[in-house]
């Protein structure tokens, strides 16, 4: 098993959020990250893409998640600063993509792989 998530929102501050609470009457407890840290993991999203920034948490409380609020995220996030590509070469001006193009598979990572001839492996990252 291994989770691989694509411009998706970070779920630990829900998660969290429902196990403080206490889900489906089980005894109230905190986000474990040790339940599936083993998991081979990695986070792909667009710089401009807004919903893997959904689902975040207290500021404050991000250290107590290891650091991210992606299950799995420290270590093994990745932003791609793709841009708008014109005439085989990135657009002059704001060339970010829009936040629909940025957040969909085919306009977003194909077009931006294919743009900057990378894959998965290559591509334009930030940490």
């Amino acid at each position: 098993m291994s989770l691989i998530e694509f411009n998706g929102f970070g779920a630990i501050a829900g998660i969290d959020r429902v196990e403080r609470a206490g889900f489906n009457n089980t005894e109230k407890s905190t986000f474990r990250s040790s339940v599936i840290e083993k998991v081979p993991t990695i986070h792909y999203a667009i710089a401009n893409d807004i919903v893997h920034r959904l689902g975040t948490g207290d500021p404050n409380l991000i250290a107590d998640f290891d650091g991210s609020w992606h299950v799995n995220g420290k270590g093994n996030s990745y932003v791609l600063d793709f841009r708008r590509y014109k005439d085989g070469a990135p657009d002059v001006g704001r060339n970010k993509l829009g936040v629909v193009d940025a957040h969909r598979i085919e306009s977003g990572f194909y077009r931006g792989l294919s743009n900057y001839a990378a894959d998965f492996s290559t591509g334009p990252y930030r940490a």
